[in-house]
């Protein structure tokens, strides 16, 4: 009944998806299922909400690559700038925007890719998505799986309909032993099931690349950065106020703040301004003018940037949202304060601070002390980027051994079944 109710939903997209066809142009296609056909036999689907997602595949992309010369990598999101940023990160390989998960748009995808494999990252529970796949025979396969508390609690509301779709998975790669637990409650068996840490952890740079990061970016290569990721709305003003409180003990210091929404920059600059600030927006893509604080309002390069900081500040975490990954500057072997809401990377954030890699901050003279403090100490600076960078290669080799995990149960290595 949940099933048939939630195809009634989304019947009406149809109709207006119709009717903005002449606008849509290719994403029409793509959106209804209407994508180019497979060239191989052995076909690796790989589903992913947003650039978030993308980071962290590519490990098993590179696994799969190499172990799977025959076979084909697909990737599909769920927005058209999700789909560039696919294009940048894995050149060669086939990347569209998935087909809203409506029967005839899904089983036209499917008809038309053939996967032998579809993975869907994180928490992408597409119910037409995931059930027919497994009726096609598709393995399907949840990775860097995470429930939050309060999408337990939704997914909690509708327990029958969604234990029925998780039933077609056939297996589930989590982050922690709290997602573990939370997919059970959902009616997921624990022999199902899979700790393995974070995928992001297996992301590695050169540090050496950091002058050329300045450079691209248009910071001065005297300045001491401070990069601060995804800061959300209510926590802006507290950021703010302890960046303002940093240039005046150090005027050399060099900010960036990337909203975790990019609608929020314009505030972010009227605020800024207001504190004295100079400042610049990514977008214009101009030259350094002798501004303090650079606005990163665009996508896809936050991960980057965090290379050109001696200094990070992951946000979300100020407020209860549950922090962000606090690994992403951890694996350029920079320090990482964050503040105490870190349910979404406990594990992560407790040992960073235990290994002496990051610094958790209690408000914004608090992030304020921690940045003055380490900009000012470059022993103890590079003391805790080396161990924040030690935590990320504990961490390291997941997307590895779920590769092979999944070469042993029979998911991946090279098939000889015919399309």
């Amino acid at each position: 009944m949940w099933h048939a109710l939630y195809n009634m939903l989304l019947a009406p997209v149809w109709v207006g998806l119709t009717l903005a066809r002449p606008l849509l142009g290719k994403e029409f296609r793509e959106r209804t299922g209407c994508v180019n056909e497979s060239v191989a036999r052995n076909v690796r689907w790989i589903h992913c909400a947003s650039v978030g997602e993308l980071s962290a595949i590519s490990g098993l992309v590179h696994e799969i690559r190499n172990n799977e010369p025959d076979s084909q990598v697909v990737i599909s999101t769920v927005t058209l700038t999700g789909k560039r940023r696919s294009a940048e990160l894995f050149p060669g390989l086939e990347t569209f925007i998935a087909p809203i998960d409506f029967p005839l748009f899904v089983l036209n995808a499917l008809d038309r890719i053939a996967p032998a494999v579809l993975f869907v990252v994180e928490t992408e529970l597409w119910p037409n998505l995931i059930s027919l796949a497994h009726r096609r025979g598709v393995a399907v396969v949840i990775l860097n799986g995470r429930l939050s508390g309060r999408s337990v609690r939704r997914y909690l509301l509708l327990k029958t309909f969604f234990s029925r779709i998780l039933r077609c998975v056939d297996w589930l790669f989590v982050q922690t032993d709290s997602d573990r637990s939370a997919f059970q409650e959902l009616g997921v068996p624990v022999d199902r099931i899979t700790v393995t840490g974070t995928m992001k952890s297996d992301l590695s740079f050169d540090p050496e690349e950091r002058g050329a990061l300045l450079d691209a970016f248009a910071i001065p290569p005297t300045a001491r950065v401070l990069v601060a990721g995804s800061v959300r709305s209510d926590e802006e003003d507290e950021v703010l106020k302890a960046l303002a409180a940093v240039a005046v003990e150090i005027p050399s210091a060099y900010f960036v703040i990337a909203p975790r929404h990019l609608e929020r920059a314009q505030y972010i600059a009227r605020r800024a301004e207001e504190m004295g600030m100079k400042i610049r927006f990514r977008s214009d893509d101009c030259d350094y003018a002798g501004e303090n604080l650079l606005i990163l309002d665009t996508l896809g390069e936050l991960m980057r940037l965090y290379g050109a900081a001696q200094v990070s500040f992951v946000g979300g975490s100020l407020r209860p949202y549950g922090g962000h990954n606090v690994l992403e500057p951890a694996m350029w072997g920079v320090p990482v304060l964050f503040g105490k809401f870190t349910s979404n990377c406990a594990e992560e954030a407790g040992e960073l601070v235990s290994l002496g890699g990051g610094l958790r901050v209690g408000g914004w003279k608090d992030l304020a002390a921690g940045v003055i403090l380490l900009l000012r100490d470059e022993k103890l600076r590079s003391e805790m980027g080396r161990n924040a960078l030690e935590v990320v290669r504990i961490r390291s080799g997941v997307s590895a051994r779920i590769y092979e995990t999944l070469r042993l149960k029979g998911y991946l290595g090279n098939r000889n079944d015919e399309r």
